[in-house]
């Protein structure tokens, strides 16, 4: 949903950018009874502030954790807020990986860790000590080679998650010397 104020990038003939601002009404949503019903079972539309959802565990389940997101939120401080609300919750709701798109991290005006979704992941990953984010560098093997939007896939790694910290009693010891 588009909050009011926001500010959208739209491209002019010529491909020359233009900075518009978005005001209520610009983007309506067509037909939300519809839509969510069509993901009844397999997701919930979320819509509003980020802000004000002060945790995902009414949007997720337990039998159903969370394996992927895409992030497309445009602008710092809402790519924060969401890296918070995944900071905090409780790992039973999150997949030991989690893939994460990030649509505007591969603009050529998005694409340095100073600013904008990229400084917002940087921060993430130093006020967190269980779970960083990194580059998924196995996105290219499994589409069989480079593709511009790659750039865009991270991986969100829960190492509080009970899977990773469960003994692997099926595998020799090792014992070094």
């Amino acid at each position: 949903m588009l909050n009011v104020g926001r500010i959208a990038r739209s491209v002019l003939p010529g491909g020359i950018y233009s900075w518009l601002r978005a005001t209520k009404g610009d983007y309506p949503m067509q037909n939300f009874d519809a839509l969510q019903a069509e993901l009844e079972g397999r997701a919930k539309l979320v819509i509003g502030d980020i802000r004000e959802i002060h945790d995902l565990e009414s949007v997720f389940n337990d039998t159903a954790p969370l394996g992927f997101a895409s992030i497309d939120v445009d602008i710092y401080s809402s790519t924060r807020s969401i890296l918070e609300l995944l900071a905090s919750t409780p790992q039973r709701f999150l997949m030991p990986t989690v893939q994460l798109h990030f649509d505007d991290v591969w603009s050529e005006w998005g694409y340095n860790k100073y600013a904008g979704e990229l400084l917002a992941i940087e921060e993430f990953n130093t006020l967190t000590d269980v779970r960083k984010i990194d580059s998924d560098r196995y996105v290219d093997y499994w589409h069989g080679g480079r593709n511009p939007w790659h750039a865009s896939m991270f991986m969100l790694h829960v190492l509080d998650h009970s899977l990773r910290l469960k003994p692997n009693s099926g595998r020799p010891k090792v014992i070094s010397e």
